[in-house]
């Protein structure tokens, strides 16, 4: 036994068996491991590609492309742990990668939610800008309608406040052509004298008469060529007093082609059917002209008595009317029956030959 124990193996280098399986014990473990295990390779049937980089999983330490152990942790680099590492990174990398995906698509979600919301407001306030805007010029529209609708009625009332005041100065300049006072109050005693009546000439046919200046406190004077019973009207010119009492000169130019004697019977008709029981004073034609004179009342309750006279030559229709108030007294029946005489007879185309007589005389008669 002590010889066999004591022979010297192979190799043995002058080392005891015993020390030779010591050592050779030791060797082993620090020799690399060769077998080929799930993920690992081995370094007698696989190489490496030169040239390319090597870094420790573990620790990050670059080692060369053969190694396999860590010089720097001492890390296995073909554990079980590698692999276990790798797919931890690569599980890691694919979850930093959908992670990085799903924050992707939510900033783009937001952004076109963004977008859409920023859209629908805009084209709201767009329209509401739009219905402002289109209210707004309605309103500076209707403003601008009041505006011209008041211009207008202030041009209508300066125009009216014009023609107004046109009149009242064609009224007075017609009062002092015709000698009438606005404060005159009508009163038929003191318009007795007939010396003291104004006159009047067209100077167009028969149209001149005398009226009591005294008497009216207002004429006017129509010189529109309007269309009336009898024609064309030339000139009427109707005289008023404070007691409503109206006397009326008018001159027509004919406009119808019947004889004199026809107009004439027309002429008649059309005033006795404008009067209240017209009572017949003259209905005659002769020659060159016809006269028509009735006398009557304004209505059925005699308001008013009326005095008309009517001549019809070939060319003119020349009329006098005489409008009195009812009469409130015999004398005063008198005084107004007084006056309309001297203005018949003082009439240029009432034709008389009598001679105008005074109150005095008048009276003695009546």
């Amino acid at each position: 036994m002590s010889i066999i124990n004591n022979k010297k193996m192979p190799e043995s280098k002058g080392l005891s068996p015993h020390e030779f399986a010591h050592r050779w014990m030791k060797d082993l473990r620090a020799r690399p491991d060769m077998s080929i295990k799930v993920g690992g390779f081995c370094p007698r049937h696989h190489k490496k590609k030169e040239g390319k980089k090597m870094y420790c999983p573990f620790c990050g330490s670059e080692i060369s492309d053969d190694s396999t152990f860590c010089p720097m942790c001492g890390q296995s680099i073909n554990s079980p742990d590698v692999n276990v590492r790798k797919e931890e990174k690569e599980s890691k990398k694919a979850t930093g990668t959908m992670h990085w995906v799903l924050v992707l698509i939510t900033v783009v979600l937001l952004l076109v939610t963004m977008i859409g919301i920023g859209t629908a407001l805009y084209l709201h306030f767009r329209d509401s800008s739009e219905k402002i805007s289109q209210e707004i010029k309605k309103d500076d529209l209707k403003k601008e309608v009041k505006k011209e609708k008041a211009e207008e009625e202030t041009k209508d009332e300066e125009d009216l406040k014009e023609d107004v005041l046109q009149e009242e100065d064609e009224s007075s300049d017609l009062e002092d052509e015709f000698w009438i006072d606005e404060d005159t109050k009508a009163d038929y005693s003191e318009n007795l004298d007939p010396d003291l009546y104004e006159s009047y000439d067209s100077k167009i046919t028969d149209f001149k008469f005398y009226y009591p200046v005294d008497l009216y406190n207002e004429v006017s004077v129509d010189e529109d060529p309007d269309l009336v019973s009898y024609g064309e009207n030339c000139q009427t010119i109707t005289f008023e007093g404070s007691d409503g009492s109206q006397l009326i000169f008018s001159l027509t130019s004919r406009t119808d082609a019947l004889s004199i004697e026809n107009m004439t019977e027309n002429v008649y008709n059309i005033e006795s059917k404008g009067l209240v029981e017209p009572e017949k004073i003259v209905k005659s034609s002769e020659g060159d002209h016809g006269k028509a004179i009735l006398t009557g009342w304004d209505s059925s309750a005699h308001n008013s008595a009326i005095y008309d006279m009517t001549k019809i030559e070939a060319g003119y229709v020349l009329q006098m009317k005489v409008i009195f108030p009812d009469y409130t007294s015999e004398k005063d029946r008198l005084e107004k029956a007084y006056v309309t005489e001297c203005l018949y007879r003082m009439c240029g185309f009432s034709d008389s030959s009598q001679q105008v007589r005074s109150w005095d005389e008048f009276m003695e008669e009546n």
